[in-house]
């Protein structure tokens, strides 16, 4: 592929950045071994054993949630379209639910939970899947019918649930190659990024949608750092690094700390989202590593999503005694 694709062109777009590791988490979520008999007994105390247990049960179900939540039916135009959560409705799928699907399944492979050929086979009809449903400019709805991959909810043409999907895909084509990969490439090729840039503001917008047009902006920092990515790695984007260095530019009004006023512990200073989900900071990096990659101003994406984790379990405990959900056993408001 080509690879995947001037991926690495890739943290071009975090231009100048610095490195000393691979960026492309190719398996994200395996961690290790399933066993922890591999782990010697007088290296781990009860409850680091306790915690790696809980981590490996995690590992599994979150599997199992988009093995088992996914259209499955033999021939189904919706062959490999998953749900994004449960309960709810069983017939609605979300077009970036599939990438987190597509990306767990080299795990599944690694970790034995299902054979490389069930791996195999279910993303290459994902993958044909994809192929066929509609897209506008190579971007695809949101909101889709798990049975036939029509638009549903009158969704949006979503730039970043689009950017999900291909994240998810091009993980499953690094792990599974050969007519995988070659697909993949088709449809990460097939995404025309210029035409979602709003070149008066030198940003994405938020949204598009046939009857009305586009709507809203990328205007924070937030989930959407891998689509800079993504479109620096395709041939045909034409604003190189710009739109990253403009939302740089933004960030600097979405800088402070956490002082947390139950421990008195001190967060340093980050570039928080808007509303401080802490799913949008963390979506990116379940698909790239930014372990040791410094950008053009000495951004260091990884320890920033550290800190804003830890603001965000500090600001859990600082509000437990109002809202009872709340402790250190609950937390990751999103």
């Amino acid at each position: 592929m080509k690879k995947i694709w001037h991926w690495l062109a890739l943290v071009t777009v975090i231009s100048g950045c610095t490195s000393t590791s691979s960026h492309l988490t190719s398996d994200p979520t395996n961690v290790g071994s399933s066993s922890l008999e591999s782990i010697p007994s007088t290296s781990v105390d009860e409850v680091t054993q306790r915690a790696l247990n809980a981590l490996y049960e995690e590992q599994q179900n979150s599997f199992n949630f988009f093995w088992e939540t996914t259209t499955t039916t033999p021939g189904s135009s919706g062959f490999g379209l998953s749900r994004d959560r449960w309960p709810g409705n069983p017939s609605i799928a979300s077009i970036a639910s599939v990438g987190f699907a597509l990306a767990a399944i080299p795990s599944g492979v690694e970790q034995g939970y299902i054979s490389f050929q069930e791996g195999y086979d279910r993303v290459l009809g994902t993958l044909t899947t994809l192929q066929n449903m509609t897209r506008v400019n190579g971007f695809y709805y949101h909101w889709v019918n798990m049975a036939t991959g029509a638009r549903e909810w009158n969704s949006e043409v979503s730039i970043i649930d689009t950017g999900l999907m291909l994240a998810g895909a091009i993980v499953a084509a690094e792990y599974f190659q050969g007519d995988i990969a070659s697909v993949v490439d088709e449809i990460y090729l097939g995404v025309d990024w210029d035409w979602y840039v709003n070149p008066s503001t030198l940003m994405f917008y938020m949204g598009y949608k046939p009857e009305t047009g586009f709507f809203g902006a990328w205007d924070h920092v937030a989930e959407q750092l891998l689509l800079y990515v993504l479109a620096a790695g395709n041939p045909n984007f034409t604003y190189g690094n710009r739109l990253y260095n403009h939302i740089k530019f933004v960030a600097e009004n979405f800088k402070k700390g956490y002082t947390s006023t139950t421990t008195g512990e001190e967060v340093p200073e980050f570039i928080y989202s808007y509303d401080g989900s802490l799913f949008q900071h963390q979506f990116s990096h379940r698909f790239i590593d930014f372990r040791s990659i410094l950008d053009y101003q000495g951004t260091d994406w990884f320890e920033n999503a550290k800190r804003a984790t830890r603001a965000n379990f500090l600001y859990t405990l600082d509000y437990a005694h109002r809202y009872h959900t709340y402790s250190e056993f609950s937390w990751g408001i999103s």
